[in-house]
């Protein structure tokens, strides 16, 4: 498609170098402009679907994308300025080759970055957890007790709390999990609605206070929210939230346990 574009542009000019190179700039264009747009498709899917607010620099999403637009945006429109060259034999060829290697590593980019999304925001103890797609096998989703809770989703991070095992043979096996780096979290089968068990999170939260203590230079962010959530420090507590890099800040109404929003803030 960038090819036969290209070698339109081109057309009629092959006679004049200054033409030419006209033509190489033309195709490069073209090229940026269809690597820009599938970036900026891509952009919208990661900041506001798959990894909302903090989490997508939290999760190692910044990077990621970093470097499909480092390929998606840049090398691949600076390949097609490099090899065009109007009425070269293969031409077409050459192009579509770049343009099909170019999609496949775009497109590896945005399934890593699509299995690695938050599935699940999960409470268990005296915290959130983020329980990343990739992370809950089929069997595993099999076994959960909602049926809510029996698919990953292609949306963002659904929030749940967990319960503990209630027999001797499974805490052991719980127990033993966590020990291997696979908390509670992790399993569908201990998983409960949010919104009738979200009263359940305030007994390890904290009090707005404590959180300005521990970033003294970002009240502002702090009352900004606040403000847009129509609460004031005696309304609001916080739990730490752990994702795969470091810790963000959950914030929850005070009598209810309801789930405002995350705020990229030391908890801890």
């Amino acid at each position: 498609m960038i090819g036969s574009m290209a070698l339109r542009f081109g057309s009629g000019q092959m006679g004049h170098k200054s033409a030419a190179l006209s033509s190489r700039w033309g195709a490069a264009l073209v090229h940026l402009s269809i690597s820009a747009a599938l970036a900026c498709i891509m952009l919208a899917a990661l900041f506001l679907v798959w990894y909302p607010g903090p989490l997508f620099e939290a999760q190692g999403g910044q990077g990621l994308f970093l470097l499909l637009t480092g390929i998606d945006v840049t090398i691949g429109p600076l390949i097609t300025l490099l090899i065009f060259k109007p009425g070269k034999k293969g031409l077409r060829f050459d192009l579509a080759v770049v343009a099909l290697l170019q999609l496949a590593a775009f497109s590896y980019g945005a399934w890593t970055a699509f299995s690695a999304r938050p599935a699940f925001l999960a409470f268990h103890n005296d915290w959130f957890e983020v329980v990343p797609a990739y992370a809950l096998e089929p069997q595993m989703l099999a076994d959960a007790p909602y049926e809510e809770f029996r698919s990953v989703g292609f949306s963002g991070p659904r929030l749940i709390v967990t319960q503990m095992p209630t027999s001797p043979d499974e805490e052991a096996r719980a127990l033993m999990s966590a020990m291997a780096g696979y908390d509670i979290t992790y399993y569908p089968k201990y998983y409960l609605p949010y919104s009738p068990n979200s009263r359940a999170t305030l007994r390890k939260s904290r009090a707005v206070a404590d959180l300005r203590a521990l970033n003294p230079a970002e009240g502002g962010r702090i009352d900004r929210f606040l403000d847009e959530h129509g609460r004031s420090d005696a309304t609001v507590r916080y739990l730490p939230v752990r994702t795969r890099g470091e810790f963000l800040t959950a914030m929850l109404d005070a009598e209810s346990g309801e789930f405002l929003g995350l705020l990229a803030l030391r908890p801890w």
